[in-house]
């Protein structure tokens, strides 16, 4: 399954792919923006986004340890049992579950503006069940999904 994505011109022009973001109870269902970020470990959702699906960070699960930046510290909390769900270029859905997705919350009071206006991140995670490809050139963003990746990870 192949699926396509975008360039976001006003993130330094910075490849994105949509994806549904549903808990295991389908209590919401959005459509969200992933920035793609080959550097991040898990997948995590930003703070924006959180609050559009109507929920607030001091209500979730605070895990241990911290998150860094290269700014920043952060308290890290998590949404469990989520699924993310793409549309393939064929309009195939393709639901990936998760037993947690992370959610940064900055410690310095500065940067919170920055922190709320951040993209939410399709991190290695995710990233390592297909083969992406990008051509910025013929502004291209392909992720194609490989059943045999899903036994390997």
């Amino acid at each position: 399954m192949q699926f396509s994505g975008f360039f976001q011109s006003d993130v330094n022009d910075a490849p994105f792919m949509m994806a549904h973001l549903k808990d295991g109870k389908g209590s919401f269902r959005e459509n969200i923006a992933f920035m793609i970020d080959t550097g991040l470990s898990d997948t995590s959702l930003s703070l924006k986004d959180l609050m559009d699906l109507g929920l607030d960070v001091d209500n979730l699960k605070k895990e241990e340890g911290d998150a860094y930046t290269a700014t920043d510290s952060a308290d890290v909390y998590s949404l469990e049992k989520l699924v993310l769900i793409f549309m393939s270029d064929k309009g195939e859905q393709l639901k990936l579950n998760f037993p947690k997705i992370f959610v940064s919350k900055s410690r310095n009071h500065e940067n919170e503006k920055i922190a709320f206006n951040s993209p939410s991140l399709l991190g290695r995670n995710a990233l390592y069940l297909f083969s992406l490809f990008m051509d910025r050139k013929n502004d291209k963003i392909i992720l194609e999904f490989d059943e045999n990746s899903i036994k390997k990870n």
